[in-house]
């Protein structure tokens, strides 16, 4: 459905062919200063891997950009892996050696740690996999129907189970994940940033192209992330301190999203901004 509204609207967010590339196992950073400088080490899912945009449009290449145009001497790394949680993200960095004085680890989350306290049917996904011919059908019956429409969103996307101790155990894996972050970065005498990202459902002013993607994956989604971010945001104050970028991507038009929290390079350059501006670099906090 989320490719549907795209492709028939006339807003929405920019599209690229470029490739992405990759130092190893991780997304090459453009503009990296040569030698061995501070690091700011970007930990998270696929919304810090950003593997929508070209090299020089995620955000974390982004925020390399403007250390540079500063005159900072920074490096930036991004440790984004699609559909990893900060405690999966923290866990692989603890096996690096390259943390060290002076370098900075940005946590930003929220997203897949939400996801952990819900659960999506996804038979009707599976069958589709399966039966390609079944969802070029299925999308063309809702293009014509609004009946159909309605009964492929609830099919695909209606079907959110929440969980409270799905909730509740998310969220504590996120806690237990920032204080291993920042135990492990004061051994090195390193700094740990905590970031709680935007998503389509944080919009405090959506664009008619935006309530559309709402409604296409059904108010049970946005319902379910509210709820999974409440618990998220009541944690983050009683560890703190911590930046809420729920506001970050308010006001970037046309609308960034791809879907509910995957955007474009335009909406990149708002993260980038906003994280600039709210980190002391300098106390790397």
């Amino acid at each position: 459905p989320a490719e549907v509204i795209r492709s028939r609207s006339t807003e929405g967010p920019d599209v690229y062919r470029d490739e992405i590339t990759f130092d190893g196992l991780h997304r090459r950073t453009p503009g990296q200063p040569a030698g061995r400088a501070p690091t700011v080490y970007v930990l998270g899912g696929s919304t810090v891997l950003c593997a929508e945009v070209p090299d020089d449009l995620a955000w974390p290449a982004q925020l390399q950009a403007m250390f540079n145009r500063s005159g900072r001497t920074l490096s930036v790394e991004n440790r984004g892996k699609s559909a990893a949680t900060i405690s999966e993200r923290v866990d692989a960095l603890a096996r690096e050696d390259g943390v060290t004085a002076g370098d900075v680890v940005v946590l930003y989350g929220g997203v897949n740690e939400a996801g952990r306290a819900f659960t999506q049917r996804d038979l009707p996904a599976r069958l589709v996999q399966r039966f390609p011919r079944l969802g070029t059908a299925l999308v063309r019956l809702a293009s014509f129907s609004r009946l159909a429409d309605v009964a492929f969103r609830q099919l695909v996307f209606g079907a959110v189970s929440t969980s409270v101790d799905a909730e509740a155990k998310a969220t504590e894996e996120f806690r237990d994940a920032i204080r291993r972050a920042r135990r492990d970065a004061r051994a090195r005498g390193a700094h740990v940033v905590v970031v709680l990202q935007p998503h389509l459902f944080t919009r405090s002013r959506p664009t008619s192209y935006d309530e559309e993607m709402q409604a296409a994956f059904s108010p049970a989604l946005g319902t379910a992330v509210g709820s999974a971010y409440a618990s998220l945001v009541a944690m983050l104050d009683e560890e703190g301190p911590w930046i809420d970028a729920r506001t970050a991507l308010d006001g970037v038009d046309p609308s960034p999203f791809y879907d509910w929290h995957h955007v474009d390079g335009r909406g990149n350059a708002a993260i980038a901004r906003f994280i600039y501006d709210h980190v002391d670099w300098d106390a790397g906090s």
